[in-house]
């Protein structure tokens, strides 16, 4: 992909900003689909000797997944299953591994192969000879709710219950620092609204400035989330609010009585061009644009709690959280509304030393 010629006058611009060009820097931007070292997206189990899986896929693959959370009446999880949906668009032979620390993993609903377990995660082998849906439901260990988004607490309060929800979402990178022209932010800026974050390209990423050297940032991924508090006797309180993004990274909700209420809320990661500045807004100086791109690169790491072979593949997940009972339980749910699909999503509820009791809970739908 050239670098577009308004981008490049821009940058020509900026800098006679500077005594001369020769003085001038060349300061690396942080790449918009940057990953940190911690999930997501999630790993498998690593055994020391075990040769790496081949990576084989014809054309791009979409990924799209769907991470149900049991949470108990306090708002801890007691069991993470994934739903991803892998979308092949060309046909030719495919073999490639989802890491993930997956204790169980069935074909999903509309599934067109199936999946494989191993100790390092999903395998997937085969042809397709032309659109092919990989799709499988996969039964996490209780360790992978440690890496979601999203932290729920309930407490009682006097004559009242409290919901807090809070997000967790954290990343550190090492940016580089220094100033740059205002114009040639604005260009860059511009170029990623009308481009998009995901086809950017290293040779792009870069702007004329004076650099001082390195600094390590911390980022959050903004959230929206939206869904339902209910408690009995009381019409459901609506849930419609962005954690970050300039506004706060927590939100309390007070219900009357001293009833533990249910949850049902959905957490998406913001996409780029919602996190971006707009045309119109101020532009930011350096450290606020490394500290932008930061966000954007961690917000697509969230599009990815299981991992794609495809890094620049289009992406997208969300994260459900549902209030279930401490004891077994099994419901079936019916249709999704997407194609008319049947999406059966099997949690196992594992809860350990730190008071989370055992169950298994049947999800469905989309």
């Amino acid at each position: 992909m050239g670098r577009p010629r308004g981008l490049v006058a821009l940058l020509a611009g900026g800098l006679l900003l500077f005594p001369s060009a020769a003085a001038a820097d060349t300061i690396t931007l942080l790449s918009p689909s940057a990953r940190t070292s911690t999930p997501p997206p999630l790993v498998g189990r690593r055994i020391a000797g075990l040769t790496p899986q081949e990576t084989r896929f014809p054309g791009r693959l979409r990924n799209v997944e769907r991470i149900a959370v049991g949470i108990d009446r306090s708002g801890t999880p007691v069991g993470v299953v994934v739903t991803q949906r892998l979308t092949i668009s060309r046909p030719g032979d495919f073999t490639f591994l989802v890491p993930a620390p997956a204790t169980k993993v069935v074909a999903a609903s509309g599934s067109q192969a199936e999946p494989g377990l191993r100790d390092r995660g999903i395998v997937w082998q085969g042809f397709a000879s032309g659109r092919r849906v990989l799709a499988a439901t996969v039964t996490l260990a209780p360790a992978a709710a440690a890496a979601l988004p999203l932290r729920v607490s309930v407490e009682r309060r006097a004559d009242a219950v409290a919901v807090r929800l809070e997000n967790v979402t954290r990343g550190r990178f090492t940016v580089a620092t220094g100033s740059v022209a205002p114009d040639a932010v604005r260009g860059f800026l511009g170029r990623l609204r009308r481009e998009g974050t995901t086809a950017v390209v290293p040779s792009e990423l870069a702007l004329q400035g004076r650099a001082t050297g390195q600094a390590v940032i911390g980022v959050t991924a903004p959230l929206r989330v939206q869904g339902t508090i209910a408690v009995p006797g009381r019409s459901p309180v609506a849930v419609s609010a962005v954690l970050r993004a300039g506004q706060p990274s927590t939100r309390t909700f007070v219900l009357r009585g001293r009833a533990l209420p249910t949850l049902d809320l959905r957490a998406e990661p913001l996409g780029p061009l919602e996190i971006l500045p707009g045309p119109h807004d101020p532009i930011p100086s350096l450290a606020s644009l490394q500290r932008v791109l930061g966000s954007v690169a961690l917000a697509w790491q969230y599009h990815h709690f299981l991992d794609s072979p495809d890094p620049s593949g289009s992406s997208a997940a969300s994260y459900v959280y549902r209030t279930v009972e401490g004891s077994p339980v099994a419901a079936v749910a019916g249709r999704s509304s997407g194609g008319g699909d049947t999406l059966t999503i099997v949690l196992v509820a594992v809860l350990g030393a730190v008071a989370l009791v055992g169950g298994a809970i049947l999800w469905a739908h989309l």
